[in-house]
């Protein structure tokens, strides 16, 4: 975790390879809280009164978006390896 000002950021996944959502562990409350896919601040709504995410928020990063990844040229390569099996 960095921090921009004070302000941590977060490092988010996709939650799934369909939607626009990503995830972020936080790991104050110890689960899971889902965003759109953009990066940014956010309000925190943590279930812990000791979170310090109440009180700055944190930042949001995640990795590219699936809109981003669908019009970039990487989208437009052939799969090779395990990729091109249906694997990770």
């Amino acid at each position: 975790m960095t921090t921009n000002g004070g302000i941590p950021t977060l490092n988010a996944l996709p939650v799934d390879a369909f939607t626009d959502q990503w995830k972020v562990w936080r790991r104050y409350c110890e689960t899971f809280h889902f965003h759109g896919a953009i990066n940014g601040h956010r309000v925190a709504h943590c279930h812990k009164d000791s979170s310090p995410y109440l009180k700055t928020g944190y930042i949001f990063a995640g990795p590219v978006s699936t809109h981003e990844r669908r019009n970039s040229s990487a989208a437009t390569k052939p799969m090779t390896g395990l990729a091109a099996k249906g694997r990770p």
